[in-house]
């Protein structure tokens, strides 16, 4: 082999790692759309509302999939967008005009000690540092997307605080 075929060998390797590297660096990225970031309170009859599961769903004409966000215990929440194929939480939300849903979560909520609900600390199966969050009196209205009240709409960041009440 000659020093020239050796030089095109070596450069022609070199091409190819670099095309192989930037076709697999713009693997499972998507375009992100323009979001807003939102974030609030939860309050039920004025105390916070914890331990919630808060979901922005976007009304017809409304771009995008909607938002999602945990209910902290001091009742504050911050969106999620919603979107498919992403590796990674993305704060925020699509403009436009959404119903909002709360509901109980779908999963239990990390309790602060073990076997702090008079339960014994020692599980025969699972996560023993799980709890599930104690159960409140929601209104049924608050929890399905036909009959929320809550309707907003989302064009800029915002702070946006959901006043709900057991009393229509």
């Amino acid at each position: 082999m000659s020093v020239q075929q050796i030089k095109f060998s070596s450069a022609a390797i070199a091409i190819a790692v670099v095309l192989m590297a930037a076709t697999f660096s713009s693997c499972g990225k998507s375009e992100v759309p323009p979001l807003v970031r939102v974030r609030g309170t939860i309050t039920l009859d004025g105390r916070p509302l914890a331990a919630k599961h808060v979901s922005f769903i976007p009304i017809a004409g409304t771009a995008g999939q909607g938002a999602g966000a945990t209910v902290g215990a001091d009742g504050r929440y911050r969106l999620m967008a919603v979107l498919p194929g992403a590796t990674r939480d993305v704060a925020g939300v699509q403009r436009g005009s959404y119903r909002v849903v709360i509901t109980e979560p779908r999963f239990p909520q990390p309790s602060a000690s073990i076997g702090s609900m008079g339960q014994s600390s020692t599980a025969a199966i699972g996560l023993t540092h799980l709890r599930s969050a104690p159960a409140t009196n929601l209104p049924r209205r608050y929890t399905r997307f036909e009959t929320t009240p809550l309707i907003i709409e989302v064009g800029q960041d915002k702070v946006i605080d959901l006043q709900l009440t057991t009393t229509p």
